[in-house]
């Protein structure tokens, strides 16, 4: 059963914790984050998760692999690419 993990942001001042929601396990390490902005963000991890932030709450994509995703970046919200193990890319 899924119970969600934490997330922690920064604002400069203080650490804010968020939810990622239940549909995540607590076993998914996440590895890599990328922001294009304050209210969009992007995670990666195990089995192939990535997550976004959408300025309120996280949410789960479809990357359509289950191998591991240890970084994702972009160059812009719109163009994102997630790399990790076995050589996956996705974008």
């Amino acid at each position: 059963m899924g119970v969600g993990g934490t997330l922690l942001g920064w604002n400069g001042t203080l650490w804010t914790s968020y939810t990622t929601g239940p549909t995540v396990t607590d076993w998914y390490d996440l590895d890599g984050l990328w922001a294009v902005s304050q209210d969009d963000v992007w995670a990666s991890g195990d089995g192939g998760l990535i997550l976004h932030w959408n300025g309120t709450s996280w949410s789960q994509v479809a990357s359509g692999t289950s191998s591991w995703l240890g970084s994702i970046w972009g160059t812009a919200a719109n163009d994102l690419w997630a790399v990790g193990g076995n050589g996956t890319i996705r974008r």
